[in-house]
């Protein structure tokens, strides 16, 4: 599946103001293909093969300066994901809730400037449905 922006003077315009990273100016832009990897030149996944759900997750992982990060009540464990440490309280603690867990919100030592791009751009999303702590914007 291609995913294809057609760009017409007010959407340019639109997306441009919004973001000030990207500002094609004719035709059309083919940003990212489902099965290709990162567009981020300088990311190591760039020969990986993604889907909508593992750029997702890879994005989240990499190209986010703020990260959601849960940490076990019990035994201070931390995941980046909600789902393992739903599984950790089930496997170890014998309670499958994350309610044993604290969402934290930390700087991303693992960061790579994605610079021109967004998430919202690679996915297609309107700016307002953007995720939270989408701290990728340039003024």
């Amino acid at each position: 599946m291609i995913l294809i922006f057609p760009i017409s003077a007010a959407n340019a315009f639109n997306h441009a103001s919004y973001y000030n990273t990207f500002r094609p100016t004719t035709g059309t832009t083919a940003v990212w293909t489902q099965g290709s990897g990162c567009p981020v030149a300088s990311c190591a996944a760039a020969a990986c093969s993604f889907n909508k759900a593992t750029l997702r997750r890879h994005w989240i992982a990499t190209h986010r300066k703020v990260v959601t990060r849960y940490r076990c009540l019990k035994c201070q464990l931390t995941r980046k994901r909600r789902s393992d440490m739903i599984k950790h309280t089930s496997m170890r603690h014998g309670v499958a809730t994350a309610d044993f867990a604290k969402e934290e919100v930390s700087v991303n030592h693992q960061y790579q400037d994605p610079y021109p791009y967004t998430l919202e751009m690679l996915l297609g999303a309107k700016p307002e449905e953007a995720l939270p702590y989408e701290s990728n914007l340039r003024a």
